[in-house]
């Protein structure tokens, strides 16, 4: 009864989180599909609108490595409830704007927010073990898709009825009431609790991170080259969600009803997806601890390619279009999961949100200047919002996709010397427990 209890526990805490997470989603995705009315009223050029956009993606980069350091040293769940907060009156401050200035400062001030997600996905990992790693990070992963559905049909759907400033004080009344959720239901364990060496120990020690630690952690090549990866991984993701209703609106003339059906399609094929993709990678990982490393290689390669053929599909063929906006939804998030289990694979319990915060800030520092990067092609260069986007999308995937085969010749060292310090740790517990002293590890 302990232990059904304890399972059913654990997945409220992750309904939970997730949830917060897919509403977060929804809050931020709902620019994009408003983005042509908001030009209209603000009287916006597409360099202003993807500048807004890089200013929030910059926003978010400052903070998260002051997010992730607070994470691994401070209650988690405290940390995700004020995330909550903050996130509401930035988003209600964005609602009462009337001029680009105004908006501007609005939407660059939620980027404060976002920075916070790595400490949730650091404590959902302490909840499951490690054989599951890449599976529970591929359920937290659907959040961004499922918010981006959620978001682009709200927007789509009601954006008209409602205008986007009423949409905008509902999301974030939204925030606070998912922060509440967080802060009476979920609790903080112990950092490194699921991990195998510490199975059957019934106490160990509190650990957390430490300047000394911080610095051997941005050292670590493994990391370092996930953060390098990053850097151009994340660009596609920013162009898709910012640009892509923009680009079906204007050039592919898709009116509400057809984006509707493309943006359904294809969020729900990739949310399947992402949820393939941790199963699949948990399944290599205990084959092989390159398994996961493997996927994302391959994945990234060939969606570079399904990128490209969706984008040149000519204008006037609609229903190969969405096809290959399907089949391409499936493949392109499977990196995702595997990407954030492998992070965890590398570093320390207490430097998880850490690590993930430095990831997550390499992508920032590249990716956000993406929407940016394509508005600029579109307005100067290539005058089509569909050669401009994948032009970017495939140059960085390719680049990408070389560096996950670089990462294939170093995980192991890695990976092994994490699984070392921990069986230490456990047996230093357990030598604790025999001699009756416990106590408390820094």
């Amino acid at each position: 009864m302990v232990a059904f209890v304890r399972i059913r526990y654990e997945w409220l805490v992750a309904g939970v989180l997730v949830l917060f997470a897919v509403v977060h989603y929804v809050d931020r995705s709902l620019l994009s599909p408003l983005v042509p009315t908001i030009m209209d009223e603000l009287g916006l050029n597409p360099e202003q609108v993807g500048l807004i956009s890089t200013a929030t993606l910059i926003v978010t980069t400052i903070g998260f490595i002051v997010w992730g350091y607070l994470y691994d040293r401070y209650s988690r769940v405290v940390l995700t409830t004020a995330a909550g907060v903050i996130w509401s009156f930035t988003t209600w401050l964005s609602a009462l704007a009337r001029r680009f200035t105004d908006f501007f400062a609005a939407r660059a001030s939620t980027g404060i927010d976002d920075a916070a997600t790595p400490g949730m996905y650091a404590l959902l990992s302490d909840y499951f073990p490690l054989e599951r790693r890449s599976t529970i990070m591929g359920l937290m992963s659907v959040a961004p898709q499922a918010g981006f559905l959620i978001g682009g049909l709200v927007g789509t759907i009601f954006g008209p009825t409602y205008g986007w400033r009423t949409l905008f004080l509902v999301t974030g009344a939204l925030g606070i009431i998912v922060a509440l959720l967080v802060y009476f239901l979920v609790k903080d364990v112990p950092r490194g609790k699921s991990e195998p060496e510490f199975a059957g120990l019934e106490t160990f020690g509190k650990y957390t991170i430490n300047r000394e630690l911080a610095a051997r952690l941005i050292r670590r090549p493994s990391l370092l080259l996930l953060s390098l990866q990053g850097f151009f991984g994340v660009f596609p993701w920013n162009v898709l969600s910012f640009w892509m209703f923009t680009y079906l609106e204007r050039e592919r003339l898709f009116g509400p009803e057809l984006i509707a059906v493309w943006l359904v399609a294809s969020l729900v094929t990739m949310i399947f997806g992402i949820i393939v993709a941790g199963v699949i990678g948990d399944l290599l990982f205990k084959k092989t601890r390159k398994g996961r490393v493997i996927l994302s290689a391959v994945t990234v390669y060939v969606g570079a390619l399904l990128i490209y053929i969706t984008f040149t599909t000519p204008l006037e063929a609609t229903g190969s279009f969405l096809l290959w906006s399907v089949v391409t939804a499936f493949v392109i998030p499977m990196a995702g999961p595997n990407v954030v289990a492998t992070v965890f694979d590398i570093t320390e319990p207490e430097t998880r949100s850490t690590g993930l915060s430095i990831l997550r800030w390499s992508e920032n520092v590249g990716s956000g200047f993406a929407p940016l990067i394509v508005g600029v092609l579109w307005y100067r260069v290539f005058g089509a919002l569909g050669t401009a986007s994948w032009v970017v999308c495939v140059s960085t995937w390719i680049v990408c996709g070389t560096i996950f085969a670089a990462l294939f010749f170093r995980i192991d060292n890695d990976i092994e010397r994490v699984r070392k310090l921990l069986a230490q740790r456990a047996e230093s517990e357990r030598m604790r427990d025999r001699s009756g002293t416990g106590g408390v590890l820094a």
